[in-house]
């Protein structure tokens, strides 16, 4: 449960909004989304920070994106089966067949522009493509924290360790992005004061394209979806075809 939530990193722009960012629930009715928000008004650079967030329990749901969005994404334990909200029943599974599982919901708009705009497209319809929006999986990467690129720059891993730890890829990309911003705006005044004192400002680390730019591919559980998802492909062209011979 854990290692999907925090390698999860759906191409949502989770931090837009606030509705939307990355939250946890648990319980019936009771919905706690502390984590990873920062509350309006207060400074954007929070994001850089670890005391504002908390880490979420063992059992929780995670969502990605607003409630009333196109798109959604959640990350939950799969504990009943065939549950019915409004008749209040539902069949408890057996430990052995618990399991983790990543949910999407897709509302209309998303839906036709994905092409799905009759049910018989689901049958039609090749859920890999959902993929690369919903299920792609990070690896977080750290710099060294022995302290031999000095003590500030060990700090500076390990507190980009402990906001993976609190909140997963989505929130140490974040924080790396508020930190570059940061970098951006304060780099030329300091370049000009140690100029003064006849010293230089080191390099920057360097880190890759996209929104996820200091993590790589989780290649494993990537290859596990991908086959899941061109399976299910295949199993609704198989049933739409014996339902039409």
């Amino acid at each position: 449960m854990g290692v999907l939530a925090r390698q999860l990193a759906p191409s949502l722009d989770v931090f837009a909004a606030q509705a939307g960012m990355p939250r946890h629930s648990w319980g019936r009715g009771h919905r706690w989304a502390r984590i990873q928000k920062v509350p309006l008004g207060r400074d954007p650079y929070s994001f850089a920070v670890n005391d504002i967030t908390s880490s979420p329990v063992a059992d929780t749901t995670t969502y990605f994106g607003a409630d009333d969005s196109d798109d959604m994404v959640r990350v939950m334990d799969k504990v009943v089966d065939r549950q019915n909200t409004f008749a209040g029943t539902s069949d408890v599974l057996a430990a052995k067949d618990q399991r983790c599982r990543v949910e999407v919901t897709l509302r209309q708009g998303k839906l036709e522009e994905l092409g799905v705009r009759h049910i018989n497209d689901v049958a039609r319809f090749k859920f890999a493509a959902l993929q690369g929006s919903y299920f792609q999986f990070k690896l977080a990467t750290v710099r060294s924290l022995s302290g031999s690129e000095g003590p500030v720059a060990a700090y500076q891993e390990r507190q980009r360790v402990q906001k993976f730890l609190l909140t997963g890829i989505s929130g140490l990309a974040k924080m790396d992005l508020t930190l570059l911003e940061h970098d951006t705006v304060k780099r030329p005044v300091v370049r000009r004061a140690l100029a003064k004192l006849g010293r230089t400002l080191p390099g920057r680390p360097r880190t890759g394209p996209g929104a996820y730019g200091t993590a790589f591919a989780y290649e494993g559980l990537c290859k596990t979806v991908q086959t899941a998802l061109s399976n299910l492909s295949r199993k609704l062209r198989g049933e739409r075809g014996e339902e039409e011979a």
